[in-house]
């Protein structure tokens, strides 16, 4: 699914990395946050890119692969 965020403080600047995964608008810009919505609607090539993308983003995001860093760095801190 593309997304379109609001770039707040933390989270999704770095996760989208500044429109390379998804659209990234400015805190409490409602029009831009319609316009990005509905850029997304009306250009079927972008929606498929961000859908695309998203899926290769997601794998970051890995259940097995976040324990295995947690795993990582407790283990660290232990030693």
């Amino acid at each position: 699914t593309p997304v379109v965020s609001a770039n707040c403080k933390s989270g999704p600047s770095e996760i989208l990395e500044n429109d390379k995964y998804g659209i990234l608008v400015p805190v409490a810009d409602f029009e831009a946050l319609a316009n990005g919505i509905l850029k997304l609607l009306g250009d079927h090539n972008l929606r498929r890119q961000y859908s695309k993308k998203a899926l290769e983003k997601v794998k970051e995001f890995d259940s097995k692969k976040i324990a295995k860093v947690y795993e990582n760095f407790f283990l660290e801190i232990l030693d």
